[in-house]
């Protein structure tokens, strides 16, 4: 993810204002604590609400005690040596020692290590590569306290980020839960930027799945024309709250429901942190128009047998009817189907006997054997690949090819094995087919969509004979 982003820099590090966020000085804020804490002039809350006000937390044993910055502020790198995020504690002249930790999202801590309360704890939050700190834990866990004072532990006086800056927040969300193959789907990214500066939005498009449409990028309704690099969009967004909308097709389904996961994040530039983000999900449904179905069977060696024909006898002359149906279908854009590619890939233990068109297939069918690289190899079976080109089908109409497919007579090539016997000769699970794979263009937008079917498997028995 991040790799794809540093690819981008080339061409949108040009567009992306790299103006200084405003920084505050800002004090976090108490949010909880477990264990027992001794509060010198106030509350839990009052006592580490600012520095060098007379109050403090006396941390007992095994306590610890958690502050986050308010609102969207964070600590942040600031590029330089200088101090990016101060503990301040007080000295009672009995010296106490606990972990700092920190986190953007109070679930991840990063440890910072283990100080004593004898002076301010300064950290410089580029030499400790952290970009950003929203939260900071003080754990008082099994570290030193003068046994003389057991109950007067580390000396927490307040947590203060000398630069901190109010981050960017950002929202994204598809128009739908779910889609079908060639449908145009509404992407909506709610962007809140509380600065006077610029920030840059990345969009992280989920690629195989869904492909952007040009000319629909919007920001607050107004057209916007993107930085695109590969499968990822960015624009920059003015102080304020902002709304983006653009349009991505569905381009690419598989044989099952399979869930799409998109992210977007926001940041000052390409060289500052990401400051927030967000992600949706989106289910894409199977193309119904494509099937793959055993239209008939037989078992030429059980004379004319047409029983069952996912369960079958090994060393049998075994025939199966497969019928391949591309029928357009529309989902919520009507589209045609031109040129259209249908490929598949039979077992190695299969060849094919027949092929007859039916209803309206006319483009031509072509068979070939392919090995890995090309090349035949000891233990390694030809595979039989079909290519079948359609054509086009409009709107509510179809196309079908019937393939007659059998058992062959193994070679002896593979380990083991003796040539002239009949396939199957193993029990146990064989697949007719890999997934047929059907490819077209939708002449709207000029994609080239993509839909699978599931594999055809059958279980091979010996029957003892």
């Amino acid at each position: 993810m991040m790799k794809k982003m540093t690819n981008m820099v080339v061409v949108v590090f040009v567009l992306a204002s790299a103006m200084p966020a405003v920084a505050d000085v800002v004090n976090a804020e108490y949010v909880l604590h477990t264990g027992n804490l001794n509060p010198v002039g106030g509350t839990e809350a009052e006592a580490v609400a600012a520095p060098d006000d007379g109050k403090f937390i006396q941390m007992d044993v095994n306590s610890l005690i958690v502050l986050c910055f308010p609102g969207d502020y964070a600590a942040v790198q600031d590029g330089t040596a200088a101090v990016d995020l101060s503990i301040d504690t007080v000295d009672t002249l009995f010296r106490a020692d606990a972990n700092i930790l920190v986190s953007m999202d109070a679930m991840s801590w990063i440890p910072l290590g283990v100080y004593s309360d004898t002076a301010n704890i300064d950290i410089d939050l580029d030499s400790e590569g952290i970009d950003m700190v929203k939260y900071v834990m003080v754990c008082q866990d099994n570290h030193y306290i003068d046994p003389a004072y057991p109950t007067q532990g580390f000396d927490l006086d307040a947590v203060v980020a000398p630069n901190a800056i109010a981050l960017a927040s950002i929202e994204k969300s598809f128009d739908r839960s779910d889609a079908n193959l060639g449908d145009h789907v509404t992407v909506l990214l709610d962007v809140n930027n509380p600065r006077d500066s610029n920030v840059l939005v990345i969009d992280e498009l989920v690629g195989p799945g869904l492909s952007y449409i040009s000319g629909t990028f919007e920001i607050d309704t107004n057209p916007v024309t993107p930085i695109i690099m590969g499968d990822m969009l960015a624009t920059e967004v003015e102080s304020g709250e902002h709304q983006i909308t653009f349009d991505v097709q569905v381009v690419g389904v598989e044989a099952s429901d399979t869930v799409a996961e998109n992210c977007a994040y926001v940041r000052l530039d390409l060289l500052s942190p990401i400051e927030d983000s967000n992600c949706a999900v989106l289910t894409l449904n199977p193309y119904e128009g494509f099937t793959k179905e055993v239209n008939d069977f037989n078992d030429l060696d059980n004379a004319g047998y047409d029983g069952e024909p996912n369960y079958v006898p090994i060393g049998h002359d075994l025939h199966w009817w497969l019928k391949i149906t591309v029928e357009n279908i529309p989902g919520d854009q009507i589209i045609d189907m031109n040129d259209i590619v249908v490929t598949d890939r039979l077992g190695g233990e299969l060849e094919v006997d027949d092929v007859n068109y039916v209803s309206q297939s006319e483009g031509p069918v072509s068979l070939f054997d392919r090995t890995k690289n090309g090349k035949k190899k000891g233990g390694k079976t030809e595979k039989h690949h079909i290519s079948w080109d359609v054509g086009d089908v409009n709107d509510a109409n179809s196309a079908e090819l019937v393939l007659e497919i059998s058992t062959d007579i193994n070679t002896g090539t593979g380990k083991g094995k003796k040539s002239g016997h009949q396939e199957y000769t193993s029990t146990g699970e064989h697949c007719l087919n890999s997934g047929a794979v059907l490819k077209f263009i939708d002449p709207q937008t000029g994609f080239q969509l993509s839909a699978h079917t599931p594999e055809i498997c059958i279980e091979a028995y010996d029957p003892g004979y």
